[in-house]
């Protein structure tokens, strides 16, 4: 399976629709709350959801373009039964719009004879690590990071920000004490954000720590407030470092689970990035 997202007919107001692929949600009376209009139950937000799903499948971000794994030999796996979650992020511009999300499929026509494993990471989100002072032209926020558990093929790599990010670079840390630069994101643009193809042999035990710089600044056209101390948020006038990549294994059983440490994805223990040293 190869997945395509498209917000129609409101991009403007749609910076991120994400598919999340989870077990049945429980009927209610099995720890569903029974109090109308209270708050959700943990277990039914998206927090929950993404806790104990498969992760991030796919992720729509402005600039784009689908997800073809065919050139890998290589699919997605959706078990029947699943719950496909879609959590949106929505930016109000100040008008009324209705918005419809499209998502597309194409299935795979033979089995495939390798697996293709979507992710996304974090760096740590606390206020404590991740506040952006006011006026700062070139903060670093704390990187993001990934150990492999298994020998992947690395096959994509997208760094992504809200509109005061700046720039991204990726490293690899390879077991023999190598360190590899496999992709630089020196002009980062929230209005053109690129997947970027690769393919790239990873041994197990290998590190990969993702880095992210962002322009609180006047001279930053895009940046609703300079004078704000700026937290993680899901708010384009809030920021995140939240990057992602794409492996192919060649062991169709492998989930996520098998291949990246924990902390090192978003779902299940993952769920909020590394933990503080």
């Amino acid at each position: 399976m190869s997945p395509a997202i498209a917000p129609v007919p409101a991009p403007a107001i749609v910076p991120a629709p994400a598919i999340v692929p989870a077990p049945p949600a429980p009927v209610a009376g099995a720890g569903a709350s029974k109090n109308k209009g209270s708050a959700p139950e943990l277990f039914n937000t998206a927090i929950g959801i993404l806790s104990r799903s498969n992760g991030l499948e796919e992720c729509y971000e402005p600039g784009r373009p689908p997800a073809d794994f065919r050139p890998f030999d290589a699919a997605k796996l959706i078990p029947a039964g699943t719950d496909i979650a879609v959590n949106v992020h929505y930016t109000p511009n100040g008008k009324a719009m209705t918005d419809h999300v499209q998502i597309g499929f194409t299935l795979a026509k033979a089995p495939p004879k390798r697996r293709y494993i979507a992710l996304s990471t974090s760096s740590p989100s606390d206020r404590q690590r991740f506040a952006i002072p006011p006026l700062d032209a070139n903060w670093e926020a704390p990187p993001a990071v990934v150990t492999f558990d298994k020998d992947v093929e690395l096959v994509g790599l997208m760094p992504h920000m809200h509109v005061r990010g700046k720039a991204a670079r990726f490293y690899l840390d390879y077991p023999d004490g190598r360190t590899e630069t496999v992709l630089n994101v020196p002009r980062y643009d929230f209005n053109w954000q690129l997947w970027y193809d690769m393919s790239v042999k990873v041994p197990r035990g290998t590190r990969m720590r993702v880095f992210a710089w962002f322009d609180n600044s006047p001279a930053n056209k895009f940046n609703p407030n300079p004078n704000a101390t700026v937290y993680y948020g899901d708010q384009t006038w809030e920021e995140m470092h939240f990057p992602s990549y794409g492996l192919v294994v060649d062991d169709i059983r492998w989930t996520h689970r098998d291949v990246v440490a924990p902390g090192g994805y978003v779902g299940g223990a993952g769920l909020l990035g590394p933990p503080a040293p």
